[in-house]
Formats: C-alpha cells, sequence, structure tokens
C-alpha cells in the first residue's frame, strides 16, 4: 500500500481535488445541501496541495543553500514569488483585491515549485512512475465524465466539474500519452491501458460539443500520426485506436444516442438526417440563466424543442452567436481592467456578468493574457515567460539531439499549444486541476529527453 501511496502520489493528489471540487459544485449542493461553511473548507483545501508545494520547496531549497547555489530556474522563481508578494502587500494596504489573483498565483507557484522539486530530485519519482502517473489521471477523467454521463444524470443536474476542464486535462496530456504509445518499448500492459487511455479521450473530446477541443485534439492527432509514420508498429497502432474511436462515434451518431449528433453538428456543421433529441428534463431554470451554464466553458448543450434537422442547426448557430457575444463582452471587462494598471496589475480577475433581470454570475475574462496582466501586471508576465523559457531550456528543448528527442519535443509544443490555446478563450490555465497536469506533461518530457542525453 505504501509503494503504491508512493508510485501514484500525483494521480492521489489529483484526485484528491477531484472529490473538493466535486461536492462544492453548485449542482451536487443543490441535491446534497452542503452547509456554507462546509464548502468554504472545502475549497480552501483544494489549494492545500499547492501551498504545501511551495513550502516543501522553500524549506528544502533553505535546507541546502549552503550546499549549492540556486540556479536561473530558481532564482526567476523567487524574484518571481518576491514580486508578486510586494504587490500583494501594496494591493493590501490600499484596500485593492488580493484574495482573486492569490487563488491564480498560489495554483501557479504551487506547480511550478513541483516540477523544481522533481527535477532537483526533492520529489523522487521515476520516468515510468510519472508516466503512470499521467496515464491514470487522464483515465480516471475519462471514467469520471462516462460515469456521469450513464448513471450521474438521474442525481445530478449538471455534471459536477465543467467537461472543459476535464477535456483540458484529457488535451493536454493525450500527446504524452500518444507518443509513449507508440513507442517500441511499450509493454503489453501498458499498450492496453494507453489503448483504452486514447480511444476513451477521443471520444469524450468528440462528443462533448466543443469546437475549440475538436479541432486543437485533431490537429494534435495528425502531429503524432505524421511523426510516427516511420515507425511503422506505432503509426499502425495508434491509427487503429484513432480509427475504432471514429467508427464508435460514428455509431453512437446513427443509433442517436443522447446528444452525440448535437455535439458533432456543432463542431463540423455535419448532420445526419432528423434528429429526434429530447427536452432537457429540468427546464424550470430561466432560460438565459440556462443558456449561460451551458455557454459557460462551452459546457452542456441546449437541446431543441423542435425535432426537425433545421432546428437543431439554427439552435446549435444560435448557441455559438451567444458564446461568442459572452466572451467579447467578458474580454472587454477584462481590457478595461488592464487599462487601469498595466504594468503591476490590479488583481480584480472576476466581473460580475448579469445574464437575465433575475440572474448574474462572477467570471474572468476568458483569456489568460488578459487575465496574467490583470493578476501581476505586464512585469510579471514577463517573469513568467522567462521562467517559461529557462524550463524548456533546461529539459534540452533548444539543444540538438537527432530524431531520438524530436517526438517529445513535439509532445512539449502540442501541450503548450493546447494549453495556452484553450487559455485564450476559456479560464483554464490557473485552474487546480489543469496547470498542474500541464506542469506534469512537461516534467516527464524533460525526464524523457534527459534519459535520451544521457544514452547518447
Amino acid at each position: 500500500m505504501k509503494k503504491l501511496i508512493r508510485d501514484y502520489k500525483f494521480f492521489l493528489v489529483f484526485f484528491f481535488v477531484t472529490v473538493l471540487l466535486s461536492f462544492s459544485s453548485t449542482w451536487v449542493n443543490r441535491v446534497l445541501n452542503i452547509s456554507i461553511l462546509a464548502n468554504r473548507v472545502m475549497t480552501l483545501f483544494v489549494y492545500v496541495p499547492f501551498c504545501a508545494a511551495i513550502v516543501w520547496k522553500l524549506v528544502t531549497d533553505l535546507r541546502s543553500i549552503k550546499k549549492k547555489k540556486p540556479d536561473i530556474l530558481d532564482l526567476i522563481y523567487y524574484v518571481f514569488a518576491l514580486y508578486y508578494g510586494v504587490i500583494s502587500v501594496y494591493r493590501l494596504m490600499h484596500g485593492m483585491e488580493i484574495k482573486e489573483s492569490f487563488y491564480y498565483c498560489v495554483v501557479f507557484f504551487g506547480s511550478v515549485a513541483a516540477y523544481l522539486m522533481i527535477r532537483s530530485g526533492a520529489i523522487r519519482i521515476s520516468e515510468k512512475e510519472l508516466s503512470c502517473n499521467i496515464c491514470a489521471i487522464t483515465l480516471y477523467v475519462i471514467i469520471y465524465n462516462a460515469v456521469y454521463r450513464l448513471f450521474g444524470t438521474r442525481y445530478v443536474a449538471r455534471l459536477p466539474i465543467n467537461i472543459n476542464l476535464l477535456l483540458s486535462v484529457i488535451a493536454v496530456e493525450l500527446p504524452y500519452i500518444m507518443l509513449h504509445f507508440c513507442n517500441k518499448n511499450c509493454s503489453k500492459m501498458e499498450k492496453i491501458l494507453y489503448g483504452l487511455t486514447i480511444f476513451g479521450g477521443a471520444v469524450t473530446i468528440a462528443t462533448a460539443g466543443s469546437r475549440a477541443f475538436f479541432w486543437l485534439s485533431l490537429i494534435t492527432d495528425l502531429v503524432v500520426i505524421l511523426a510516427n509514420i516511420k515507425n511503422k508498429k506505432g503509426f499502425l497502432r495508434i491509427v487503429s485506436t484513432l480509427g475504432i474511436a471514429c467508427v464508435f462515434v460514428i455509431v453512437l451518431m446513427m443509433a442517436d444516442v443522447g446528444r452525440v449528433r448535437y455535439a458533432i453538428y456543432r463542431e463540423t456543421n455535419i448532420g445526419l438526417f432528423n434528429w429526434a433529441q429530447e427536452k432537457p428534463e429540468d427546464d424550470s431554470q430561466n432560460p438565459a440563466e440556462q443558456d449561460f451554464e451551458d455557454d459557460f466553458l462551452d459546457d452542456e448543450l441546449l437541446l431543441p424543442e423542435d425535432s426537425e434537422d433545421d432546428a437543431v442547426r439554427h439552435e446549435a448557430q444560435q448557441q455559438t452567436v451567444r458564446s461568442d457575444q459572452m466572451r467579447s463582452q467578458l474580454f472587454q471587462m477584462g481590457m478595461d481592467q488592464v487599462k487601469l494598471n498595466p504594468w503591476f496589475g490590479t488583481g480584480d480577475v472576476l466581473y460580475y456578468y448579469q445574464i437575465s433581470e433575475t440572474y448574474g454570475v462572477m467570471q474572468s475574462s476568458h483569456n489568460v493574457v488578459i487575465e496574467t496582466i490583470i493578476c501581476c501586471g505586464i512585469v510579471g508576465c514577463v517573469m513568467i515567460i522567462a521562467l517559461f523559457l529557462a524550463i524548456v531550456a533546461d529539459a534540452k528543448f533548444f539543444v540538438s539531439g537527432g530524431r531520438s528527442k524530436r517526438p517529445y519535443k513535439i509532445v512539449m509544443v502540442l501541450s503548450t499549444m493546447i494549453y495556452l490555446g484553450i487559455g485564450l478563450i476559456q479560464p483554464i490555465v490557473f485552474h487546480p486541476l489543469v496547470c498542474p497536469v500541464y506542469v506534469l506533461s512537461l516534467a516527464a518530457c524533460r525526464q524523457k529527453l534527459e534519459s535520451k542525453s544521457s544514452e547518447s
């Protein structure tokens, strides 16, 4: 048991966070009527692993300060932390907002601290164990979504954790998983588990109805396939797995299961004959409110009352227009906040968004650039970019190493493209589920590149 906990520590932390987020969600609260105090406690505990990582790194570095000098990565990390501490104190003294930016930054600093401790050996985890954690996290997210779709809808009105947060985890990790799946040294058990993860991930993304995830994942699949075109066994393995997933989705469309046809149409504008869709069971919510809940992060999809194909198309197009309009308005709210203090930020990340006469919610600008400038200012953005470049350079990304290193460099590019690409339209970059998962992907690629360097 101790070995299992030690080997899957990152998965267990991820599982812990998902449980807290699930029970503190609006939809579970409507069923269980959890007290406000309990919700606040659970929310605070979501950030405990990140705070623990920050403190752990600080203590570890202080103990070894006499033995070794801090390198460039540690230097940038602590300079940025000091900078953020100074502007936070300034905001506190002047009555400005500090809580909203704190939630964002503690996730960032905690995730980077974990990466740096993996790198330094303070967190001991082998290359194989890290790969297993990544696969376990992704497979768990796929199962989480599938269990809700099959059974949870009877008890909880909506998916407790927003679907696009789950999709972000899957999409960010799939490039690494697909590459490992194509590896010549992949064992039989790994082929089964990684194959199931790729199949489940592809089906989950295709049937979610999110345009951004669908097309970014399609690009990712194509790049990974082309990267393995000379690896015949790996090529056939990945193509056959994705092909089976594609056939499975088509079967679901033909059988008119759930809202698969609607999702595919929203992603591709491809429809099949007349669709017999049902209205949602819970239509007590104000239509404007329900539309926003559906639209937020491209979550659940509205179902049209009419069963005709044209009505479904019209409804999907209308929702797309509303989605773009909402993001445009939130983007403008964020820009207005940026203009107040572009160099150091204001810390005021969330804004009240009025949905209807009786309903409104607090939302961010849905754009990672704007969110970062508001949290840390342009000065902080420069530090984050410098830290990222230092991490990439430390992983030997810019060092030529032949064909053996190229696939893992491609994975780093693909994961970053998805992570930041989705972050331009969704508030996922500083989320406690997505940020650490992206960092794990970078850490896994670094270990692979480092091992390849030692081999050569």
